[in-house]
């Protein structure tokens, strides 16, 4: 697949005190086999070298950066959209691997099933993130991602411009943020077509850090998830699928309070659990575990048996 093939693409990038990764990245952007790229530096208000960093690099592609005030990496996203002019859009975090040819393996997939979003494996502790190919409309995708069945992770999709008109994420949720960024998307081009290509392969290396949001186990990353529930509890109140999701991130910030001995959160947890907008979604064996507090490895596997039933009280 050559430019000449296929136009701009853009390459947005949401960084945060990253400087540490910084020339790693540039360089694994700068090794690209499609050449036709722009990307899309937005700086959350690094205290770091960042900006720096960027502004002096050497090399081969075209670098757009803007510098904003610290607001998440969603607000930040939002930026990056708003500038980008490419016709294919594709995110990146800069502390993860991509291969040589990643951009061209979005470019190549896009044209040839002619579809608007292409879905490409990532991995992530040595497993892909979906396994199978299928071409289905945008509403099915967004389905698979609430019950679970594929990730959410913004960064294992390429998607053509045209499907962001008028598209943005929630600038106050920082958590799961990709998930409801894909919700909107469903919701605005429901028969946009999805190719999902779990048989390529993985041209992206998702990479764990300690101090990620989705690893901590912080009073931060479950006031996160409690925001999340908040604000797109509200939003999508009378959407069954997305309050079942909202309930599971609901019981693992609950098993974080556990975890981390906070009974005041804790308590406040359980409330919203047994007696919230979410309580008609808590099945009666779920009741039983937050009740007692059963979130260890060794309840989990007593009481496997009797989550099956999905029974709800």
């Amino acid at each position: 697949m050559t430019e000449k093939d296929f136009g701009l693409v853009s390459v947005i990038v949401a960084n945060y005190n990253n400087e540490q990764y910084l020339d790693r990245f540039l360089q694994l952007l700068g090794n690209q086999t499609y050449k036709n790229f722009e990307l899309i530096f937005v700086d959350d208000g690094s205290s770091d070298n960042s900006m720096q960093i960027v502004k002096q690099a050497d090399v081969p592609f075209k670098i757009v950066s803007v510098e904003k005030c610290h607001g998440g990496v969603a607000a930040a996203r939002n930026a990056g959209i708003d500038i980008a002019q490419g016709d294919l859009f594709v995110f990146v975090d800069v502390d993860d691997t991509i291969s040589d040819n990643h951009i061209e393996t979005y470019v190549k997939e896009i044209t040839e099933f002619e579809g608007d979003i292409v879905q490409i494996p990532i991995l992530k502790n040595g497993k892909r993130s979906v396994c199978y190919d299928e071409i289905i409309p945008m509403n099915q995708l967004t389905n698979k991602i609430l019950i679970g069945e594929i990730p959410g992770w913004l960064v294992q999709f390429g998607s053509r411009r045209s499907v962001w008109d008028g598209i943005s994420f929630i600038d106050s949720v920082d958590y799961a943020e990709d998930v409801f960024l894909i919700k909107q998307i469903s919701t605005e081009h429901p028969d946009a077509i999805v190719c999902i290509r779990g048989k390529a392969n993985p041209t992206y290396v998702y990479e764990q850090h300690d101090n990620s949001v989705t690893n901590s186990v912080s009073k931060l990353t479950i006031n996160k998830i409690l925001n999340l529930c908040r604000i797109v509890g509200e939003k999508y109140s009378q959407d069954s699928d997305v309050q079942l999701f909202l309930k599971r991130q609901m019981i693992y910030a609950y098993s974080l309070a556990l975890r981390l001995e906070d009974f005041q959160l804790t308590r406040q947890i359980k409330k919203e659990l047994l007696y919230g907008i979410l309580r008609e979604y808590v099945t009666w064996i779920e009741i039983f575990r937050i009740r007692c507090g059963l979130f260890s490895v060794k309840s989990r596997v007593i009481l496997k048996f009797f989550n099956k039933s999905g029974r709800t009280v």
